[in-house]
């Protein structure tokens, strides 16, 4: 039987089809593969990875390509042609939680399942790959970005270092080389990305993670349920936060990097310039103590 397509390998031979999927992904979204990747993820043996391998140029033989510098297999980003296509949200979580072979064979789910659906901002896949290779590599890129607080239309130059998931949105932390602000490392929406383009430049040792402040440090967030709720509309906001009954502080720890996001997606006020409603459901309460570490502005 001639074997055209992906659906027609995963009817013939299930388990040779889902290994030839995580070498299609592997080498799209991070740029390279070895051997050891395939026998760490499927627990074979070198000789078995290495004719998956074989079987899996057959399919694509203009997709990798063999460096014998770096001893293992790379991208060839002129040629490449998916042997799965894979949707971008889909490859983020995979790329942060693991290969998930249950994405390629639909209806396994043990109870009835359906996602609510809500407006989401499409995801470029040709974008997120540039992104994810450069992190997986250290390379920097240069990217075109829809700034919320910038009308800014050059391209940034930027070392990404880090996938964030916020509960909706995919997000890339990066120290913004050309940025004209004192603030270097910054959180990006994929979503955002106008154009990317990679580069062979690899990222500076001192523009890692390891050398981003607010990354490396976890301060104490304190918030209090809007005063001017009612009992009722309390008691609700409990429920809904995990707060214990009768309590109306909660005291957390987050990384600096990450309080803006949390601040925003549980609508807690901490802007003087802006009035307390009844819109925001907590106020933070050590407001001036963040604004010293530059967690918030």
């Amino acid at each position: 039987m001639l074997l055209t397509s992906f659906n027609d390998i995963l009817k013939e031979d299930q388990t040779l089809a889902i290994r030839l999927a995580f070498i299609d992904f592997k080498v799209f979204y991070t740029g390279m593969l070895s051997r050891i990747d395939i026998m760490n993820e499927f627990d074979v043996s070198e000789i078995t990875a290495s004719r998956v391998i074989s079987q899996y140029r057959e399919f694509r033989r203009g997709n990798i390509s063999y460096d014998n510098k770096s001893k293992r297999f790379e991208l060839k980003k002129d040629t490449y042609e998916p042997l799965v296509k894979f949707n971008a949200k889909d490859a983020l979580r995979m790329l942060s939680e693991g290969f998930d072979k249950n994405y390629l064979i639909r209806g396994r789910g043990f109870i009835p399942y359906e996602p609510i659906g809500f407006i989401q901002p499409p995801l470029e896949n040709s974008f997120v790959s540039i992104i994810t290779r450069a992190i997986a590599a250290g390379k920097k890129i240069k990217c075109q970005y829809n700034s919320a607080t910038s009308n800014d239309s050059s391209y940034r130059v930027l070392s990404p270092l880090v996938i964030l998931f916020d509960g909706r949105n995919w997000i890339f932390r990066a120290y913004h080389e050309n940025s004209t602000s004192d603030v270097k490392y910054k959180n990006f929406n994929f979503a955002r990305v106008v154009d990317v383009l990679s580069d062979d430049e690899f990222v500076d040792y001192e523009h890692g993670l390891a050398y981003d402040d607010l990354w490396n440090i976890t301060l104490p967030v304190e918030i209090e349920i809007n005063k001017s709720f009612s009992d009722v509309k309390k008691n609700e906001v409990r429920r809904d936060f995990g707060i214990k009954d009768g309590a109306d502080k909660v005291l957390m720890t987050e990384r600096a990097a990450f309080i803006w996001i949390i601040l925003n997606q549980w609508m807690v006020h901490y802007d003087d310039g802006k009035k307390m409603t009844d819109d925001y459901i907590f106020c933070l309460k050590n407001a001036e103590m963040l604004r010293t570490y530059k967690a918030i502005r």
